[in-house]
């Protein structure tokens, strides 16, 4: 609480507001599961908004959206990214229950980076198309050759077109030094790959590239 004098010396006496924080949600992009850099639209069905950071922001400078003073209950939360840049994939509704069983940890929700983003800097990045029927929506899974699976999958949009990153690693590598990667995609046969430019074509679903860049491929599904 903080005091100040008016005029004649009468003390006036500022209220000290506290806001309880409900709960926070850090959104994180899917594949490297670090927060999201962008903004994106985080809403309750509640209609509460979130608190603002210092910034003016709803995004706070940890990747979280902040709530504050709710009443106990249920609210669903939707994301939306603006700029069609990332979408949520995830067909779990993403619901909190108020009080959280723990308000300094932060809730995570996951998003997926679409053909309209930006690949990141020094990360090995497909840009790839299906190309068969009936491939708008199918199920994307990319991991090393021979590898345990790494858990991280995408969808292809109404256009059979997809954006996967690989971070992290180590990776399988051929002998040319090239990432080695086998594409799956359930109940559909992958029948061929096409690395581009040029292309490089490969039979079946086993397919290389070369590490920490943004490459093009054509996946032909069966």
């Amino acid at each position: 609480m903080a005091a100040r004098y008016g005029h004649g010396g009468d003390v006036m006496v500022a209220d000290l507001v506290v806001h309880r924080l409900a709960f926070a949600l850090r959104v994180d992009e899917h594949f490297s599961r670090e927060p999201l850099g962008e903004p994106v639209e985080v809403r309750l069905d509640t209609g509460e908004p979130a608190v603002d950071s210092l910034s003016g922001s709803a995004r706070h400078s940890d990747g979280t959206y902040r709530w504050a003073n709710l009443s106990d209950g249920l609210r669903r939360v939707t994301l939306r990214s603006a700029s069609g840049r990332w979408v949520r994939w995830d067909p779990a509704p993403l619901d909190v229950v108020v009080p959280v069983p723990d308000q300094k940890t932060a809730l995570v929700a996951e998003m997926w980076p679409t053909p309209l983003a930006a690949a990141p800097p020094g990360v090995s990045t497909i840009r790839g198309k299906l190309v068969g029927a009936g491939v708008a929506g199918l199920r994307v899974e990319i991991d090393g050759t021979g590898a345990p699976p790494t858990g991280r999958w995408t969808f292809a949009d109404a256009q059979g077109e997809l954006m996967y990153l690989l971070p992290g690693g180590p990776w399988p590598m051929t002998a040319a030094r090239l990432l080695d990667l086998t594409i799956s995609i359930p109940g559909r046969t992958v029948a061929g790959v096409e690395v581009l430019p040029g292309p490089t074509s490969f039979t079946g679903a086993q397919f290389a590239i070369p590490p920490q860049r943004e490459i093009r491929a054509r996946f032909h599904v069966l």
